[in-house]
């Protein structure tokens, strides 16, 4: 952590993993906590973590590993699903998307994401497509 005016190192922490590249920050409503998205390498691969620690102190408060799962390469979705605190900083939200094994198509996960959200008797009341709520409805996941 250094110092905005002259650049000095105010403190200097090893939390992360060795080798990690800092993806994103974003700190809570009071300043109170911070968020930080890291990505390491490790068996061949890049993997994400989710790091919250408490401010001034630096110290640890909650680690989110996010391995085996998907992470959106385009930074603004990246904004979007980032890591988000609620207003009175008692609750933290991750969205962690998991892929399965076996990749069948787009569909096929678009709907899984849709049935794992909705009931199948609310799909008629979902703003969409006819033909849509039939592929939702006649395809069992």
């Amino acid at each position: 952590v250094y110092k905005l005016d002259d650049w000095s190192l105010v403190s200097q922490h090893n939390l992360m993993v060795p080798h990690a590249s800092i993806q994103q920050i974003r700190s809570s409503p009071s300043g109170d906590y911070l968020a930080i998205r890291y990505i390491f390498p490790a068996a061949g691969c890049h993997y994400n973590k989710i790091l919250v620690l408490h401010y001034p102190e630096f110290t640890e408060v909650l680690q989110v590993d996010v391995r085996g799962a998907y992470w959106p390469v385009s930074e603004l979705v990246n904004m979007q699903v980032f890591p988000r605190f609620s207003l009175s900083e008692s609750c933290f939200v991750v969205f962690v998307y998991k892929l399965p094994n076996e990749l069948r198509s787009l569909q096929d996960l678009c709907r899984k994401a849709i049935l794992h959200l909705v009931t199948s008797k609310d799909i008629p009341k979902l703003p969409l497509p006819l033909t849509v709520k039939k592929y939702l409805t006649q395809h069992a996941v």
